[in-house]
């Protein structure tokens, strides 16, 4: 499992979610392929950590289909602008090593990508990709 947390990590260090990433903020941690247990992405220029290293990842096949599953949290965004939560989920999609996923609305087959922002206490909005709102997940190394 740890192989395929550390793929996921790495893709998310390597991708950012705005071509306008700020590098004068602070800087992603360092890829590995290695088990390290890191969560990270730009978004928006800001760099987005999971400091817990508790996050949750998954890829399993139950009942014939394959759900995948890896997800981490920011404490310093929440109430801010910025996402506070990242999610990417599947149901039913078999991955490969080496490829693009587009990230889509959720429906058996795709891949979907989450994000949760926390405004207050009692507000939050959790918009998710879709047909219009698309993104990319490359798988650079994956095994068991």
């Amino acid at each position: 499992m740890k192989p395929l947390l550390v793929t996921f990590a790495l893709v998310l260090l390597l991708s950012g979610c705005s071509k306008d990433d700020d590098d004068s903020n602070d800087p992603l941690p360092a890829a590995t392929t290695t088990g390290a247990g890191v969560f990270a992405c730009k978004i928006n220029g800001k760099t987005f950590i999971d400091r817990t290293r508790d996050f949750n990842c998954y890829y399993q096949l139950i009942d014939g289909k394959y759900y995948f599953g890896i997800g981490g949290i920011d404490e310093d965004y929440k109430r801010t602008n910025t996402p506070w939560s990242i999610v990417l989920i599947s149901e039913n999609v078999v991955f490969e090593e080496g490829q693009t996923y587009t990230l889509l609305q959720e429906t058996d087959g795709n891949l979907t990508g989450k994000a949760i922002f926390s405004f207050s206490t009692d507000d939050y909005f959790s918009p998710e990709t879709s047909a219009e709102y698309t993104g990319e997940l490359t798988l650079t190394r994956f095994g068991t």
